[in-house]
C-alpha cells in the first residue's frame, strides 16, 4: 500500500471521505500572518518515530 498524505483545512468532505485515516492538526499562518489551523490526513500510522538506528535502512 502506498502512503498518502492530504493537507488542507478542516472539512466535512475530507472527514467523511477519509474516515479511518490518521488526522493531525497544527497551528500555522495564512496570508498576512492570519492564524489558521491546518489539518493533514494520512492513510498510515504515525505512532513510530524514526531513530538513528533506522538510518542504515534509509541510506542502504
Amino acid at each position: 500500500m502506498k502512503k498518502v498524505m492530504v493537507s488542507g483545512y478542516e472539512s466535512e468532505l475530507y472527514n467523511d471521505y477519509l474516515q479511518g485515516w490518521t488526522k493531525k492538526r497544527f497551528k500555522s499562518c495564512a496570508e498576512h500572518g492570519s492564524p489558521r489551523v491546518e489539518t493533514v490526513w494520512m492513510n498510515y500510522s504515525t505512532a513510530r518515530q524514526m531513530t538513528i538506528y533506522d538510518m542504515a535502512e534509509v541510506v542502504g
